[in-house]
């Protein structure tokens, strides 16, 4: 399919595209790409500030998400450790 396209010119492709009800984006760079209409974003607090970024792909009806802030770094790092010592596993022998 990707030798297909590749030889196809772009107009050509997006009519036969558009002609078969498929759906498509034109998309030339992640700048093209952060703008789209359809890209939905969310927003979330980070020690650094608020950050948006895409929100994840799927919208399920009649629930609603909730999106916490985002851990600092090193926020879990001694409870991960405490965790893991709890679980130490043998040296493999390989």
């Amino acid at each position: 399919m990707l030798a297909a396209f590749a030889a196809m010119p772009g107009d050509e492709l997006v009519a036969r595209l558009t002609n078969a009800d498929i759906a498509f984006a034109e998309l030339n760079d992640m700048a093209v790409l952060s703008r789209h209409a359809h890209l939905r974003r969310i927003t979330v607090d980070t020690a650094a500030g608020p950050v948006a970024f895409p929100a994840p792909g799927a919208i399920l009806r009649g629930q609603a998400r909730h999106y916490g802030a985002v851990s600092a770094l090193g926020a879990h790092t001694q409870s991960v450790l405490a965790e893991l010592a709890d679980h130490q596993v043998a040296p493999s022998k390989t």
